[in-house]
């Protein structure tokens, strides 16, 4: 017979302050009970119209010990809402347990959603920046790009911080763990995330994003017998895909030449292709791809080169301070 009033106890199952995506629940008894039930309020969160919620254990779940995931088939909880549970029961002598109570429980088990608006598939971008809208908070978030596969290619992993996993929408962000990927490799972008109740969301992906950077600026060869330095500054309107530029050619001591030009670039070819329309008419016509966030390697010809080994290949440095 129960001589004390400790016969029910909580277990891990259920805690105050948590968030659960499935309702199952959990307790312990020290005797065999007679009967053993409880009731679900609804304190906080979306309005549950069905609240309270009494339920009652069927007789396998009266026994000695500890009893954890009891579905409970006839309660349908409210997603979004809070809750406080209250149970007890009384042994076969009559006496009843204390009440066990929890607080505050959010029931959610609707999955986040994340919408990515840009970039865009099959698109060539600058920088990184990303437009994603998150549908509620979650605690924690992912983005990738891969390029291949993870064992083969390139990846980059980017955990979200606090600040950009909150509901709503984020605007052209860079986000805080970013980094550039390779540039002139089409990268898959991918985006996750989990709620506080365990919720996972669908991967979203954007496909075929090529990642680039702006010609403006000094660069400079310096072979054993040439030295070639190459400045451009790019239109604003179509964000550096054209402008002007001038060449600096040094071979010796017999040629020391400034040629001033304009400049244009086809980035829907691969190899990408640019165009110089040099002063006094000359025309030159380049295949070039960014082999590091400041290095490049063109090769120009009088037509446009089909591939590497057809024209004069140069390995160009990115010089922020000039030369």
């Amino acid at each position: 017979i129960i001589q004390d009033c400790q016969s029910v106890s909580p277990v891990v199952s259920l805690k105050s302050d948590t968030a659960l995506n499935r309702f199952a629940l959990g307790y312990s008894t020290s005797e065999v009970l007679k009967n053993c039930g409880g009731v679900i309020l609804q304190t906080g969160g979306l309005e549950d119209r069905k609240s309270p919620h009494e339920f009652s254990l069927t007789q396998e779940f009266l026994t000695t010990g500890i009893h954890e995931n009891i579905s409970l088939p006839s309660i349908k909880l409210q997603s979004g809402s809070i809750y406080s549970i209250r149970m007890g029961g009384k042994d076969l002598a009559g006496n009843f347990s204390d009440s066990i109570s929890v607080q505050n429980i959010l029931f959610d088990n609707i999955k986040p959603v994340i919408t990515i608006s840009a970039p865009v598939q099959n698109t060539l971008v600058i920088d990184p920046l990303i437009t994603y809208e998150l549908s509620e908070d979650v605690v924690t978030a992912k983005a990738v790009w891969l390029n291949g596969t993870k064992e083969t290619g390139f990846v980059y992993e980017i955990d979200l911080v606090e600040e950009e996993m909150k509901v709503g929408l984020y605007q052209d962000i860079l986000l805080q763990n970013s980094e550039t990927p390779f540039l002139g490799l089409p990268f898959i972008l991918t985006m996750s995330a989990q709620d506080r109740a365990g919720n996972v969301s669908e991967d979203m992906r954007v496909r075929n994003v090529t990642f680039t950077r702006l010609l403006d600026g000094f660069w400079k060869y310096a072979g054993i017998l040439m030295q070639v330095s190459l400045v451009f500054t790019g239109d604003l309107e179509t964000e550096s895909q054209t402008g002007t530029m001038q060449m600096h050619k040094k071979m010796g001591t017999k040629i020391d030449e400034t040629i001033n030009g304009t400049y244009s670039i086809d980035y829907t070819k691969h190899p990408w292709q640019m165009d110089w329309e040099l002063s006094g008419g000359e025309v030159k016509h380049c295949i070039f791809e960014f082999t590091g966030a400041n290095q490049m390697r063109i090769v120009i010809g009088d037509k446009t080169p089909k591939n590497w080994n057809d024209g004069e290949l140069l390995f160009f440095v990115f010089l922020p301070e000039g030369e």
